[in-house]
């Protein structure tokens, strides 16, 4: 629960879509939690950062589902998150700052975000 109120207090910002939407958005990050809730993750518009200490802006959004994968909630806000791939590897949620480690293996939504947008399979 505690990791749930993380992710709501960490990102808040503007206006989303559907539910719909958020159903056909693939997540990057998945939580269950005890009463066997879900809380997905997905990317909802990614480019360039406009800040030229970080490699990418992105919009995520917050979806709930139950067991049964029925949307209860499907958060309405675009909230701007910034990630920065190079050394020092981090995530930026509004004022805070979230350094990751190295290699940026964190088990969180962060750490997921950042695996997302930074690991790019090379061919």
């Amino acid at each position: 629960m505690r990791q749930l109120g993380a992710i709501l207090t960490a990102i808040t910002l503007a206006t989303l879509g559907t539910a719909s939407e958020a159903q056909e958005r693939q997540p990057f990050h998945v939580a269950e939690f005890p009463d066997n809730r879900i809380i997905s993750l997905a990317i909802l518009m990614s480019e360039a950062s406009a800040d030229l200490q970080f490699d990418y802006d992105v919009e995520v959004e917050l979806t709930e589902h139950d067991p049964d994968g029925q949307t209860i909630f499907a958060d309405d806000g675009h909230h701007l998150v910034r990630v920065r791939c190079t050394a020092p590897r981090a995530v930026k949620v509004g004022s805070i700052l979230y350094k990751l480690g190295t290699p940026a293996m964190a088990d969180d939504w962060k750490g997921d975000l950042w695996k997302t947008l930074c690991f790019q399979p090379v061919s």
